[in-house]
């Protein structure tokens, strides 16, 4: 398993970066990706390395996480089976927001849960950062990291 250090940051500031699920699809859009956009991609974690109750057993073996990248463009991939739920017609992406400070974190996860519902609290990962998931207010679901 990858250990991904989320303190690291650009310039100690805040990074957005959109994480799309493909339900099981993900190592096909990587493809697809790098061949329409020039890109490169790097899976970092299969779902087979998580030790997760919620995982959906389809999933097992599956892109747990994947980084693209092409010249001004930066997302994330998965092919799900975790929290978000396997329906497409839900929508598939997230914002993912990397900050550099676990109590600046901890902050932004709190406020964005205002009037919002705490998917995953905020705590230890198993990655060795700290992660939380919430749906703000608006339906909106961020992955809160440091």
């Amino acid at each position: 398993m990858t250990t991904t250090d989320y303190s690291e940051t650009i310039n100690g500031a805040m990074e957005l970066k959109p994480f799309i699920y493909l339900y099981g699809r993900a190592e096909e859009a990587l493809d697809f990706y790098k061949a329409a956009l020039g890109g490169t991609y790097t899976i970092v974690q299969r779902n087979a390395d998580v030790k997760d109750a919620r995982l959906d057993p389809r999933f097992v073996g599956k892109v747990s996480y994947a980084e693209f990248s092409a010249p001004g463009i930066s997302f994330a991939i998965s092919d799900g089976g975790g929290p978000k739920t396997i329906d497409p017609d839900q929508g598939n992406i997230i914002l993912s927001l990397r900050v550099p400070s676990s109590e600046r974190a901890a902050e932004i996860f709190q406020a964005l849960a205002d009037g919002g519902k705490q998917v995953v609290p905020f705590s230890d990962s198993g990655w060795g950062g700290k992660f939380g998931h919430v749906r703000d207010r608006f339906q909106n679901d961020w992955f809160i990291l440091a």
